[in-house]
């Protein structure tokens, strides 16, 4: 599904990936592990092509996306959020969501995907047609996971970076109930700190540390696991 090939990636004259590679397979869940300042957003930014890579390869699908523009990645099936605020401050809710579909402009789609939304985030009912400048960061957070979850059709490759930041632990455990409910439907990373859900969710994951990758696994035993990727990043 998606081959990472010994890329780099670097701000100006300081590098902070170093040749990565990593391989998600279709329909798993690939966890990435790492404290803070290790690379991973960097890594997900190189994986979409938001910063230019210095050398390597991304493979999406057996096709080349290395280059790619962004926009022609997410139009390939490619849905992703990160840390950052991402919304827009003078659309509301309800006209974010409106963006997951191309062909959702009519008030009966519109409330189907806002029901959606609100299914899996029942907190954002009362803020349907509140304007994102007015949003906690919270509430922020959920609108950007539920334009990637309930976008039509489903994404083929979802990657979420660090989606626990400033939920409460209600809608994070209903994060979860979601993406498992996606397992084996779509193809899902999940770049986190928090180690405990992740690696429940996780088929196999990565640790990376100060831009390079330290340890692979498959997560056969969760326990185990856990106490595994605590030692590399606690």
């Amino acid at each position: 599904m998606l081959k990472v090939n010994n890329i780099d990636i670097s701000y100006g004259d300081i590098q902070v990936i170093y040749d990565v590679s990593f391989q998600v397979e279709k329909g798993k869940i690939f966890g990435i592990f790492g404290r803070n300042g290790a690379g991973k957003t960097t890594l997900l930014h190189g994986c979409v092509n938001l910063i230019p890579k210095g050398k390597g390869t991304i493979l999406f699908e057996n096709n080349d996306i290395t280059n790619m523009k962004t926009h022609l990645i997410s139009s390939l099936g490619i849905g992703f959020t990160f840390q950052e605020r991402c919304v827009f401050p003078m659309l509301t809710v309800k006209e974010h969501l409106s963006l997951v579909d191309e062909n959702v402009f009519s008030n009966k789609k519109v409330h189907m995907v806002c029901s959606e939304a609100i299914e899996i985030f029942p907190d954002l009912q009362p803020l349907i047609n509140r304007k994102a400048s007015a949003l906690s960061g919270g509430e922020a957070q959920m609108v950007k996971l539920a334009m990637v979850l309930v976008r039509k059709p489903l994404p083929k490759l979802m990657i979420f970076d660090e989606p626990s930041t400033g939920l409460s632990p209600a809608n994070i455990l209903r994060f979860e109930e979601k993406i498992n409910e996606l397992n084996g439907k779509t193809t899902i990373i999940i770049v986190e700190q928090v180690i405990s859900y992740t690696i429940k969710l996780a088929n196999n994951y990565a640790i990376i540390r100060d831009g390079r990758i330290i340890h692979k696994n498959e997560v056969k035993n969760v326990e185990q696991e856990e106490e595994v990727v605590k030692k590399y990043i606690l």
